[in-house]
């Protein structure tokens, strides 16, 4: 290329000290006479769901040269195979200018798995290019048919004794908040900690293992964000924009983890599950990482003047190596647990030139502030392919009994947790609070165990009289899930007739019936006043539940297709046009109503709606709309301009037509309005926006990722 220009800048760093490296730099800039164009980026997704049909191709021509460019020809392939080519005019891009195309053509896959699209001009202003080296530029799209929300990962590597680290830090504070669970980027991350060891005397809980992770990418200044192993910047260029870049990329490994806290001991359960066969889910380098963090911590004040730190790393589990977990099978599971317990007591560090010795000792402030966050990574690119923070569990609770004497407090009932409870509350008179409850008349307790995170199981358990009577129990489920058709039969014996019954429902007879789902509890008391209590479950079907697929009519054509579930097989279709099948077809706009009937005679009723032609059948209106995210994750905005008031409603429909969503906004006045549409609720897909503008409409159609 021909050097027609040279610009050198020069820039040193305006904050330097230990840990930092002075640097300057220069770039030389260049132009090129003549017309010289290319594909400088391609910002379409670089994965689609197969189910979202066609695929709009975009992406940026930039002028290299130095002359005007006003037309220039755009081509396109899928993997080497025909090429499309279209013809751009009307443009106006100037020298070392760019300009953000969307090609007329579209590219339906037909198949999972990876293609590489690859874009190329030529002919700019109809003329041979310049330098054709820079023409053409490709992508890998990933075609696939399922995946997850993402939750990026963040490291910060900071410290106490950083200046810069205060505005980073204020800046990811503000951005995140201190809460996972909520604030204004609600899961969209997941953040680790490492407190360093410069500069100066470094921070009182600088760890090895956080010196290990900052050895693995190589960073040798604070503040420093690694975001997934990808975004490794100064913490200070955090902004929304980045969290939302990184946000909305998929994820197709589905990781769920829980933890449990018992004294100074963390149990990690994991779970990995690949959805999709990607090539880098076959490197036997994918690593899970599990790192205990302190929501919040006071005691390591440095120089710098912060007071409070959020989410510091506290120790690796097992360490820094992380737990090999590939290669990957898509749909099959992978499961790790581990623990670590932390020794000894608490220790304030002076500072990083004397860290804590974890084999003696800790710097956990407060165990029940503890999280965990695990991600999967692959040790060679250092590439993370999906986090997640573990959800504490309290286990479950169960508890046994002996039986006492009749007439007589020598019973006793012990009960247990798979959780980390170790707090006792029984129901008992004597209130008793240990695992064990002993001086008990016959009766029916219920224990409370407490962890140490506060949360709560319990169990509850019969103490029966020694040589009290004897019970045979015959339980009638509910014929259907709203009923109260349970029967409980009792065949009592043993003990001393007669018997008197005492039941939790208020019935004092040997058999109930008319029962709704519920447990419920008899008393059998015999004639020595020995007692026997017996707790019954009455269970029913699941509710008959019908989901509809809908094609909306044009032209009488209109159908209902129904699919079954719960109640009692087999079922009964009763729609109001006199139709009694499963699924109707030819149908005109309209509201139709089924009732469905079990075998067992229940019942349950739907209607649905059959409306005119939506998506491309709409008319269309003079009015200025947009659509913003579009693919979108989490919810998108439509804004629309109105010329004068009109009435205003918006549909949402899915690809084969059914509403899923409905908003009436009502008269709205003349100027710019917006909605806001949740994706909480939506399945990935195509779906069509309508927008009623009083007797007229517009749709467009959105992707949801």
């Amino acid at each position: 290329m021909k050097r027609t220009t040279l610009v050198s800048l020069v820039l040193c760093l305006a904050m330097c000290f230990s840990g930092f490296s002075q640097t300057g730099f220069s770039e030389d800039f260049e132009t090129v006479s003549g017309e010289d164009v290319g594909v400088s980026e391609i910002t379409m997704s670089n994965f689609a769901m197969l189910s979202s049909g066609a695929q709009t191709i975009t992406g940026v021509i930039s002028n290299y040269g130095g002359d005007m460019i006003t037309s220039v020809d755009v081509s396109w392939n899928i993997d080497g195979g025909t090429t499309s080519t279209e013809t751009i005019t009307g443009l106006s891009i100037p020298g070392l200018g760019s300009y953000n195309f969307t090609l007329s053509d579209t590219w339906t896959p037909t198949d999972t798995g990876s293609h590489v699209l690859e874009v190329s001009t030529s002919n700019p202003n109809g003329n041979p290019d310049a330098d054709p080296s820079n023409d053409v530029s490709s992508t890998t799209i990933a075609i696939v048919t399922q995946f997850v929300t993402r939750l990026p990962l963040y490291e910060n590597f900071t410290s106490s004794t950083c200046p810069p680290c205060v505005p980073a830090n204020a800046t990811m504070l503000g951005l995140f908040g201190n809460d996972p669970s909520t604030g204004p980027n609600v899961d969209k991350w997941s953040l680790v900690k490492y407190q360093m060891s410069w500069p100066g005397n470094g921070d009182p809980y600088y760890t090895s293992e956080g010196n290990s992770r900052r050895n693995y990418y190589n960073i040798n200044s604070v503040p420093r964000v690694e975001i997934d192993g990808e975004w490794d910047l100064n913490g200070n260029d955090l902004t929304q924009s980045v969290i939302d870049q990184y946000a909305v990329r998929p994820s197709f490994l589905d990781v769920s983890a829980t933890y449990s806290l018992s004294g100074q001991t963390i149990s990690v359960d994991v779970t990995i599950l690949p959805l999709d066969d990607r090539t880098g889910f076959q490197s036997t380098e994918l690593k899970l990482h599990m790192a205990i963090v302190e929501n919040e911590t006071y005691q390591n004040i440095g120089t710098n003047g912060e007071i409070e730190f959020q989410f510091v790393m506290k120790k690796m589990v097992p360490n820094t190596n992380g737990t090999s977990v590939g290669p990957f099978i898509v749909g099959t599971p992978v499961t790790v647990s581990n623990s670590y317990t932390f020794n000894g007591s608490y220790t304030l560090p002076p500072d990083a030139n004397s860290p804590a010795n974890l084999n003696v000792e800790h710097t956990v402030e407060e165990f029940d502030d503890l999280s965990v966050v695990v991600w999967v990574q692959d040790r060679i690119t250092k590439a993370v392919f999906q986090s997640a923070w573990a959800v504490y569990t309290c286990g479950t609770a169960a508890a046994t009994s002996v039986d006492a004497a009749c007439i007589s407090p020598d019973g006793s009932a012990t009960a247990s947790t798979t959780g980390s409870g170790n707090a006792y509350l029984w129901d008992d008179p004597a209130a008793q609070t240990t695992a064990t409850a002993t001086g008990l008349w016959a009766g029916v307790y219920t224990c409370v165990i407490t962890d140490d995170m506060g949360c709560t199981v319990s169990a509850t358990v019969a103490v029966n009289n020694t040589g009290g009577p004897a019970v045979t129990i015959q339980a009638i489920a509910n014929a259907c899930s709203d009923g109260a058709t349970g029967v409980i039969n009792l065949t009592v014996s043993g003990g001393t007739s007669p018997y008197t019954y005492a039941w939790s429902n208020g019935a004092n007879t040997e058999d109930i019936t008319g029962l709704a789902v519920g447990d419920y509890t008899v008393s059998i008391t015999d004639d020595a006043w020995c007692k026997t209590f017996k707790t019954v479950s009455i269970t029913g079907p699941d509710p008959i539940t019908a989901t509809a697929t809908i094609t909306n009519s044009t032209a009488s054509d209109g159908a209902i297709s129904l699919s079954v579930t719960g109640g009692t097989p087999n079922y009964i279709y009763a729609w109001d046009n006199g139709a009694n099948t499963s699924d109707i077809s030819d149908l005109d706009p309209g509201t139709y109503t089924v009732t469905i009937t079990d075998g067992f005679g229940c019942t349950a009723t739907s209607s649905y709606t059959v409306t005119g032609s939506v998506g491309i059948g709409a008319i269309d209106v003079d009015m200025d709309i947009s659509i913003y995210p579009n693919p979108f994750n989490g919810s998108t905005t439509v804004e629309f301009i109105l010329a004068n008031q009109e009435r205003v409603s918006l549909d949402v429909f899915s690809v084969v037509g059914e509403l899923v969503y409905s908003e009436e906004r009502g008269n709205l006045g003349s100027g710019s309005h917006k909605v806001q549409i949740s994706g909480e609720s939506l399945a990935p897909g195509i779906y069509f926006v309508r927008i009623q503008i009083g007797e007229k409409s517009i749709t467009r159609k959105v992707i949801h990722n």
